[in-house]
């Protein structure tokens, strides 16, 4: 049977004029031989977008295919179809895959077969794929012979050209973009422009998160649950101030969905930096959930500039401080965050932060006393041999003291002290501790954060040095009884030493509320 189709799958963040010119030569061939020719471009990871690996969305891509078409397939009379194949993670079984999910979103009318596609395909794993499933692959850009490439891939092109891409058209890049690229990058320079900006975020991994560790899944459904959300919402909702409302780290937009039912005529604004909750984000605004309110959506690093000054009515940061200060630059980054925070806030405005906090006195060392039967205690050197949900509160802490903060770790002692052994360390690493301790499915991203660099005395000093008035009406340091309750007691005692003699020492603030005003 003759060859009368062409797959030519990719994510198609851009084309060269290599891939102009062979695609060209194979669809003509083909339709020497065979008269009619279609070429089946399938896009790989069209579900993503906003990080470095996928800086271009899909509908981008889409016309960026349809104009490469127009100008190498239209002149000789071969049709396309354009495929969207969502994200998988390359196995084995990839070259499968993307036939299989060609197939489907065609319903089947699509045909391909090995009697009758060639797999325009430069990925030395996948031309063994798709040869090993019976088909004729034309190697583009990868010569098989010598095993190497014979021309620039897309993604080599990108990773040269990326953090300067604003400036595509002065770069030395005419000999190698396909006329079709630069016509749409120059009808829609905001393609470009994101590429750059994503391509400088060294905050985030190449996939758009903040750490390769996170289970985002996990972590949605315990933050965005209806009593957590609610509990949040209650906390703050005195110190908003209707208008422009901005909820800075919004994750996957729970919060602003509840702020939606009770300030439906303000403008709702969402920031988030990460690929994931932006996308669970924008799916509750396809499924209607903010109601008739207007939201938009944002992905931007907080530590820089964001907004234009005097502009928003109230910024909301639900635990995204600490975040700021952890992946940031530690005290630095956090206030000139504070600083930006109160320039883009019209007069009356405020500023309301709801996070996790750090105890005063937090340099005194106390002790504690973790319990070691409620799990696995292995000597503290061993305790990497264990999954972290089968150690014990004590377990735990051993664990926590060696990887804290990427492995700078904690000191601590261990004594016998009236008959018990316990834990002798700073106040602040046993309240971060403690913290931490219950977050098993997301250990390694949570041990990245500090939530203790700031007591409320410090906040409150950092906030009215920039300017702000904070409302001490509502304004506080609590511990979130519930969290004690379910986490922490019957796991932890602590005592501080007193002339020689340990007293009972409560346990620390688990949160901060602070409205600041401007």
């Amino acid at each position: 049977m003759q060859k009368n189709k062409i797959l030519f799958h990719g994510r198609h963040l851009l084309h060269t004029t290599f891939q102009e010119q062979a695609l060209g030569r194979l669809a003509q061939r083909l339709k020497a031989e065979s008269g009619e020719v279609e070429v089946v471009f399938a896009v790989t990871s069209a579900n993503h977008a906003n990080s470095r690996f996928n800086p271009v969305p899909f509908h981008y891509r889409s016309i960026g295919i349809d104009l490469f078409a127009r100008t190498v397939l239209e002149p000789i009379d071969v049709t396309w179809h354009i495929i969207p194949i969502p994200h998988m993670t390359p196995t084995e079984r990839f070259a499968e895959r993307i036939i299989s999910h060609a197939k489907a979103a065609s319903e089947g009318a699509l045909g391909i077969s090995p009697d009758n596609t060639i797999a325009f395909c430069s990925t030395a794993p996948l031309i063994e794929q798709f040869r090993k499933l019976g088909f004729e692959v034309d190697a583009a850009e990868y010569d098989v012979r010598t095993k190497q490439n014979i021309a620039r891939v897309p993604q080599d092109i990108l990773k040269e050209f990326a953090p300067r891409m604003k400036s595509w058209a002065t770069l030395p890049l005419d000999d190698e973009l396909s006329g079709a690229t630069k016509k749409l990058w120059r009808t829609y320079p905001e393609i470009a422009a994101e590429i750059e900006r994503l391509w400088n975020e060294q905050l985030l991994t190449e996939h758009g998160d903040l750490t390769e560790t996170r289970d985002y899944g996990t972590y949605s459904f315990s933050m965005s649950k209806h009593e957590v959300i609610d509990h949040k919402y209650q906390v703050i909702k005195s110190g908003i101030v209707p208008g422009v409302i901005v909820d800075e780290g919004c994750a996957d937009g729970a919060l602003l969905v509840r702020i939606a039912r009770d300030y439906p005529d303000s403008d709702l604004i969402g920031i988030e930096i990460t690929r994931e909750f932006l996308a669970e984000a924008r799916e509750r605004v396809r499924r209607g959930e903010f109601g008739n309110s207007f939201v938009f959506l944002y992905q931007r690093n907080l530590a820089r500039k964001i907004f234009d000054d005097a502009s928003v009515d109230t910024t909301i940061c639900n635990s995204t401080t600490h975040e700021i200060w952890s992946y940031g630059g530690g005290d630095e980054t956090l206030k000139a965050y504070l600083k930006h925070k109160f320039a883009q806030l019209r007069p009356g405005g405020a500023l309301v932060i709801r996070d996790v906090v750090g105890p005063e006195a937090g340099e005194g060392e106390i002790y504690a006393w973790f319990n070691d039967t409620d799990g696995v205690t292995p000597p503290p050197d061993d305790v990497k041999q264990y999954p972290v949900k089968e150690l014990s509160t004590k377990g735990r802490f051993y664990r926590f003291a060696k990887e804290f903060f990427n492995g700078r770790g904690v000191a601590y002692a261990e004594q016998i002290r009236d008959g018990e052994s316990l834990i002798r360390a700073r106040r602040k690493d046993i309240a971060d501790f403690l913290s931490k301790k219950s977050y098993v499915d997301n250990w390694d991203s949570e041990l990245h954060e500090s939530f203790t660099h700031w007591p409320y005395s410090r906040w409150k000093a950092e906030l009215e040095a920039v300017g702000f008035a904070v409302d001490e009406g509502i304004s506080k340091a609590y511990v979130n009884e519930w969290i004690v309750e379910k986490y922490i007691k019957g796991t932890t005692r602590l005592y501080a030493e007193e002339n020689g003699a340990l007293v009972d020492e409560p346990f620390p603030p688990t949160n901060i509320i602070l409205v600041a005003r401007k």
